[in-house]
């Protein structure tokens, strides 16, 4: 099974903490590299690290997967 790089990013930090708990990220196949608060690291992280974004904007969820390289 491939494992995928990602990150988990919010305003909120109980909402990373939530996310970490109810979701087995192993099991499931991912490797959770970073977690934050903070938007601009959230940028600068994705442009290497992760294949997958979840991200909440204005009440909605955004869920993204990049390929491989």
């Amino acid at each position: 099974m491939n494992i995928y790089k990602a990150i988990i990013a919010d305003d909120e930090e109980w909402a990373i903490k939530d996310l970490l708990a109810i979701i087995d990220w192993k099991k499931q196949g991912f490797e959770i590299v970073k977690t934050t608060t903070n938007s601009n690291e959230v940028l600068e992280i994705l442009k290497n690290a992760a294949n997958i974004e979840i991200y909440e904007t204005n009440e909605k969820v955004y869920i993204s997967v990049k390929p491989l390289e």
